[in-house]
């Protein structure tokens, strides 16, 4: 009996498929995520473009880039970093006679990698606050260093000033959002301190084993792919960040009445007194400014959250601005900025027209005197 030679025709006909259906898969996906306003395109965590750091867990590299994504329309946006792997131009060190510089230290709400500098909060503050120096000072300016790195909470933020206090800033603005008390857990287990219990660094786990810390190269085309990146999500568990190894649940939630938040945000806070001590030693004003985390009515303004902050300031003496509850009364109609629309999108990132109010209420707030249980801001 003669034997049959394989039929290679649907082999080649389901090899021939298989890029077509990757791109099928690729497309529904896409439309998914447009739909859901980039909710499956949204990374898993904060610190995908950091790199590890010795000092304050991770850090945005030297001359590097963030990928973003823009608010309002959903375009991307590539955010290019200075030589302190910052957002915006290089700062002048020494700093320049005349010249009144603000260090802004926060998360990446404050990042707002998804807009260009005009755009942001710290962008339009700038000119509000050089226009007022200028009328009280002749010849003098302000500008606003955006210092902020994704993934920060207080903690980090403040451990960071023993790097750049040589920018020799003039006030210190820490933003710190509801989402900070639980974040915080996160870090605090790798955290040094000194003999009075004071922080040293909270250096990331690859740069205590020695690791190399280099930014990675671009991704392979492959590797855009938002299934591809879906699957490596769905494979590394839901506990964890499949690009840093992250946690993504931290132990203790604040906002939800875990039994064990009280000890949980007592800790997350202390940084403020470590911000005020700094800022004594160095001679500058500090600030406290409350940012939202989500759209208001999504988790009842998280006002417990937002009072053990406001709490914390107080204790501190640091002079505190509620941005949160300003941004909120807008919302319900009761705010007087002249920008229209929403200030926050569903996923809680702040909107052209949130930058907006949040740069007129920190404009107002730091052009007015400071009440008596505000000296130090």
């Amino acid at each position: 009996m003669p034997i049959r030679p394989p039929r290679l025709r649907p082999l080649l006909l389901a090899v021939g498929l298989l890029p077509i259906g990757f791109a099928a898969v690729e497309l529904a996906v896409r439309a998914a995520d447009s739909y859901s306003d980039g909710a499956l395109s949204r990374p898993p965590c904060p610190t995908t473009d950091a790199v590890p750091c010795p000092l304050a867990r991770h850090a945005l590299p030297s001359f590097g880039q963030v990928a973003g994504i823009d608010p309002d329309t959903g375009a991307p946006h590539v955010l290019l970093l200075n030589s302190l792997g910052l957002r915006g131009g290089e700062a002048a060190v020494p700093k320049p006679e005349g010249l009144r510089r603000v260090l802004l230290l926060g998360d990446e709400a404050v990042l707002a990698a998804g807009l260009p500098d005009e755009d942001t909060f710290a962008g339009r503050l700038a000119p509000t606050l050089s226009a007022a120096a200028g009328r009280v000072e002749p010849g003098t300016w302000a500008e606003v260093v955006n210092a902020a790195i994704p993934g920060d909470c207080p903690l980090l933020s403040v451990l960071r000033l023993r790097r750049l206090s040589a920018l020799q800033p003039d006030l210190i603005l820490l933003c710190v959002r509801p989402s900070d008390l639980v974040e915080d857990a996160l870090y605090r287990r790798d955290l040094l301190t000194d003999a009075d219990g004071r922080p040293v660094a909270c250096p990331h786990p690859a740069v205590v084993r020695g690791e190399t810390v280099e930014a990675g190269p671009r991704p392979e085309w492959w590797q855009e792919s938002l299934a591809v990146r879906l699957a490596g999500r769905a494979l590394a568990g839901p506990e964890r960040c499949p690009l840093s190894g992250e946690r993504l649940s931290p132990a203790a939630d604040v906002t939800v009445g875990d039994p064990r938040a009280a000890l949980a945000a007592e800790q997350a806070l202390a940084p403020l007194a470590e911000l005020v001590r700094i800022a004594e030693g160095l001679h500058v004003r500090a600030a406290v400014i409350v940012l939202p985390d989500r759209a208001a009515g999504t988790h009842a303004d998280q006002s417990s959250a937002v009072s053990l902050v406001l709490a914390a300031a107080a204790d501190a003496g640091l002079r505190t601005c509620n941005a949160a509850a300003a941004l909120h009364a807008h919302e319900e109609g009761a705010g007087d900025s002249s920008e229209a629309g929403p200030s926050l999108t569903p996923t809680g990132e702040l909107t052209r027209a949130g930058h907006v109010r949040l740069a007129e209420t920190l404009g107002r707030f730091l052009l007015s005197a400071p009440s008596e249980s505000g000296a130090a801001g």
